[in-house]
This record gives C-alpha cells, sequence and structure tokens, in this order.
C-alpha cells in the first residue's frame, strides 16, 4: 500500500463530502505534500481528464505528476470547520491500459482497507426549447466507488448491498448478517463506511488473532 495512506494510517478518517462537489477548472485553497515531505500551500486545480494537478501561488505556478506527489487536500467550502478534501496518487490500471499512478480522493482510511472515489469529466448537452439555438456542453463529474485492501489490490465497485456484500466476500455472512441487523442500505454513503469499517474491524481481529 503507497506510503500516501500509511502516513495517513494513525486514525481511522471519516470525511464528510456530502454538498462538496468538485467544480472542473475552478481552483481551491489547499496545500500539496510531496515525495520529499517539502509542503506548499496555494490554489489547487485538479484535471481530471488529464490526471494532472495545476498549482499556484502569489511568486509560481506549476502542474505537477502525480509521480511527484506524496498527496495533496484542498477545500471545497470557505467555512472556518470545513473538512478537507484529501487526494493520493496510488497505482491502478485503469481498463485496459497498463498500470500507473491515478489520483484517489480518500473517503475512509482503515488500518486494512480503505474507501476511495475516482471523478472522471462527463459532457452532457445542454437542450433548449428552441432548436435553432446552440447546444453547448456541460461538463459535470462523476465518481466510482473503489476499495483497497491490504495486499494494495484496489476494486472498483458498485454502492448497492450485493455487491459490497460479493466484494467482501471472505467475510461474508457476517457482512451480511450486519447490514440486515443494522438496516444497511449501501448505496446510502454513511451506511457505505459503516459496512467498510466493520470490515476493517473484522480483518484486524483476524490478524490479532493469526500473529
Amino acid at each position: 500500500m503507497k506510503k500516501a495512506i500509511l502516513l495517513l494510517l494513525l486514525f481511522s478518517f471519516v470525511f464528510h463530502i456530502k454538498g462538496q462537489y468538485l467544480i472542473p477548472g475552478k481552483w481551491y485553497k489547499g496545500e500539496v505534500v510531496f515525495n520529499n515531505k517539502e509542503l506548499r500551500q496555494g490554489e489547487l486545480q485538479l484535471d481530471l481528464s488529464n490526471n494532472l494537478l495545476h498549482f499556484k501561488n502569489d511568486s509560481s505556478a506549476f502542474i505537477f505528476l502525480p509521480s511527484q506527489i506524496n498527496h495533496f487536500k484542498f477545500y471545497c467550502e470557505s467555512k472556518k470547520n470545513a473538512l478537507p478534501r484529501i487526494f493520493a496518487p496510488l497505482k491502478y490500471a485503469n481498463g485496459n491500459q497498463s498500470e500507473g499512478l491515478v489520483y484517489f480522493e480518500l473517503l475512509y482510511i482503515g488500518k486494512t482497507t480503505s474507501l476511495m472515489i475516482k471523478g472522471k469529466e462527463v459532457n452532457s448537452p445542454v437542450y433548449s426549447s428552441n432548436p435553432a439555438e446552440s447546444k453547448p456542453w456541460n461538463t459535470e463529474i462523476e465518481y466510482d466507488y473503489f476499495i483497497q485492501f491490504r495486499n494494495g489490490d484496489i476494486k472498483k465497485f458498485t454502492a448497492l448491498n450485493p455487491r459490497v456484500i460479493k466484494l467482501l466476500e471472505d467475510e461474508k455472512e457476517k457482512i451480511k448478517s450486519y447490514i440486515k441487523s443494522n438496516s444497511l442500505n449501501c448505496s446510502n454513503f454513511y451506511h457505505l463506511v459503516k459496512v467498510i469499517e466493520y470490515y476493517d474491524q473484522l480483518k484486524l481481529k483476524e490478524e490479532a488473532i493469526n500473529n
């Protein structure tokens, strides 16, 4: 598992992102931590299409590759108590492409299991009641869910109860019972985090027994 996650594994975090949607092309205040532990603060813009991080401050502007960065975070809200959005580059083979570093947003960071999302820009036409009017494209960000296991494997999944149970098949019966007894619906973000956290606890207990 990449050191970006190891640095954050001192505790388990749940990051509240409800209502904090990324806007393509927008700059956000934040900070970048590089592989050499250097920290820079400024404004950040994440280019999901090209997998690049744009950075600027009062004196300079740069574009950084995932291979240069340990992790970065920024705030979508200007509120004093707003929680950061935390991202880290992790090795992942996207579709038929060869394995490479891809930016993932970290939602829950457990001791054995982490929950993440990866955004992608999607263009959709803007329809008008007047056929003669031009139809510009509207760019939005869609998210896919991913889970990373202790061995570093990253799996994409759909946040539905049967799919999540199948994904966590080594603890299938316990997960199924936990979902049922707590009336959980994995399509609900907070319920999904509870299930992943419970699975993480099960694996920790298993490791403690084996050790």
